[in-house]
């Protein structure tokens, strides 16, 4: 009941504040990850993920972005994000 009532906050803010300052900063990191600019690719996630930050995926890339780049302790810590309750 209450994983119900959170999914319906998450996209109430989605179409409160629209998609696409995130999914421009979201695929921007992507992009970055894929040409391995590593630094750039997280630094493009974290915008997205002050957007909304309770989105998954943001926390996923950028941990892969954060490990590449040899930032273990903090790309742990980004991985966990999703999955610790709020």
């Amino acid at each position: 009941e209450s994983r119900l009532e959170e999914a319906r906050e998450l996209y109430q803010d989605a179409f409160r504040q629209g998609l696409e300052p995130y999914r421009r900063h979201f695929e921007a990191g992507l992009h970055s990850l894929m040409d391995e600019k590593r630094d750039d690719a997280a630094e493009s996630l974290a915008e997205a993920e002050r957007i909304f930050p309770r989105f998954a995926d943001v926390h996923n890339y950028r941990g892969v972005a954060l490990a590449e780049g040899g930032n273990h302790g903090e790309a742990a810590a980004e991985f966990q994000r999703p999955v610790r309750p709020h």
